[in-house]
């Protein structure tokens, strides 16, 4: 029965893009015979989100490292109002703006089966306006997610992912993914945060996981508490459940600043609504926690290498046990400890600084790049 279930998604899911990239052609060669195009000097980018979203670091981010990429006055905010057609407001805020570009997320519109029939429409609007989409998918297992972003980007633009594309290659009708994607820090973050390390220097003598907590993180980080105390090794999980209320942005710095030790795991979410991987990705927590110059223990994710060297940058581990051994074995190690801290910070300081994640996206949109 799941084998079934699964070729009737994949039907579904390559016969939706299909159709889609069909449809959208036809509607791009009644545009070319009845319309004149449009010439537009200078991309404009829209990046969306909710209320909510508006509120966290991730979006915030997004927003100013676009800024700092492509000047203040081409990019714009676009926060939708659950209240109103969420449909609407983006082709009247493209209308509006003129946007020759959209950072499509599908976690902001409907979290049903009507979210598949919202992208739908969506995409006739980018391809009505001549938009290029540029769509992030936080959580490549989400299956609704996955038939959203086929959509979105069936006739053009790109999706950007945690993991690599030739592990997710085969859930995808299209080559246009891109990832692992680094986490969107901006410049003037990471200077704000370089300020608040030199403030504080004492540390205090804990390791600390800050985050959102799901299966299987939360067993796992449980295990290593209790194995930890045996050890005389205070682990805090400072967690809220998925979508429950976070910290405030300069206590989530801080307690990234203060503490011994940041752990985290990347496995992937895994519940009725997604499909099995057995792969982590690169979750934000790998940026912010270099970004502030402190010891990170994680997994080795897929293709991590291209930003950051396990052993050197980081403490990784691929079990519990061996999580445990390498926390203890370094723990009283300050001069270890420093290198590693060191190290990890001077890498993010030349990817921030180079603009790596929107250099990253231009490379892959082509003749569409944003600059």
């Amino acid at each position: 029965m799941e084998y079934l279930k699964k070729i009737l998604y994949f039907i579904f899911v390559y016969f939706i893009f299909f159709f889609m990239k069909f449809f959208l052609f036809f509607i791009f060669i009644i545009k070319k015979i009845f319309f004149k195009k449009k010439i537009f000097l200078n991309s404009k980018l829209i990046i969306e989100s909710g209320k909510k979203g508006w509120e966290i670091i991730e979006y915030k981010e997004l927003l100013q490292s676009a800024k700092e990429y492509l000047g203040e006055e081409n990019v714009k905010k676009l926060e939708i109002d659950k209240s109103k057609s969420y449909v609407l407001q983006i082709f009247k805020f493209i209308k509006q703006t003129e946007a020759t570009h959209y950072l499509f997320d599908c976690r902001t519109g409907s979290q049903s089966f009507y979210g598949i029939i919202q992208s739908i429409f969506i995409s006739i609007i980018f391809e009505l306006f001549s938009v290029v989409p540029i769509c992030t998918l936080t959580d490549v297992p989400m299956r609704r997610w996955r038939i959203q972003n086929t959509i979105i980007s069936s006739r053009s633009g790109i999706i950007l992912t945690l993991m690599p594309p030739k592990l997710i290659k085969g859930y995808f009708p299209h080559n246009r993914i891109i990832g692992p994607m680094i986490f969107a820090l901006s410049e003037n973050t990471l200077k704000k945060l370089t300020k608040i390390k030199n403030e504080n220097k004492i540390k205090k003598n804990a390791l600390i996981f800050l985050g959102s907590l799901y299966e299987p993180r939360t067993t796992i980080l449980n295990q290593i508490k209790i194995k930890l105390k045996d050890r005389n090794i205070e682990l805090k999980i400072l967690g809220s459940s998925l979508g429950g209320k976070k910290l405030d942005d300069e206590k989530y710095w801080l307690n990234l600043v203060q503490y011994k030790m940041i752990i985290t795991t990347a496995d992937q979410l895994n519940d009725k609504e997604t499909d099995k991987f057995y792969h982590p990705h690169l979750i934000y927590r790998y940026t912010e926690v270099a970004a502030v110059g402190n010891v990170l223990v994680a997994q080795k994710v897929p293709s991590i290498e291209r930003y950051f060297e396990p052993g050197i940058d980081f403490i990784h581990f691929s079990n519990i046990e061996e999580a445990v051994n390498k926390i203890s074995s370094i723990w009283n190690d300050e001069k270890k400890l420093n290198e590693i801290s060191d190290s990890i910070n001077k890498k993010i300081n030349l990817i921030v600084k180079s603009k790596l994640y929107w250099v990253s996206i231009d490379k892959a949109l082509g003749y569409n790049a944003l600059k």
